[in-house]
């Protein structure tokens, strides 16, 4: 894509990917302080909180399938198939020059 339309979908990408991310690592980070607050053992405070990050992110891709499964519209299909043209058929009649009717 080019253009103004172009830019403003790749700028969406780009900032809803930093967005997400940034979600996901303080839901990791959230977890991490709280196991650590409690007494638990830092590498056990790090796995569940990857284990915390990781449930976030598998939810929110099922959501976003769901959405999209119920929102996005399938392309119509012909019921029959169209006969292809044949490619040494000119696609309009040629006109017959001097001819009156």
């Amino acid at each position: 894509m080019s253009g103004l339309a172009g830019g403003l979908i790749e700028t969406s990408c780009e900032v809803g990917g930093a967005i997400g991310v940034a979600v996901v690592a303080t839901l990791a980070i959230s977890r991490v302080d709280d196991v650590i607050a409690r007494g638990g053992v830092p590498v056990t405070a790090l796995t569940e909180g990857y284990q915390r990050a990781s449930l976030a992110t598998a939810l929110i891709t099922f959501a976003a399938a769901g959405a999209a499964a119920l929102l996005l519209r399938r392309a119509e299909r012909p019921t029959s198939p169209q006969p292809a043209a044949d490619p040494h058929e000119p696609a309009v009649a040629p006109e017959l020059v001097g001819t009156h009717r």
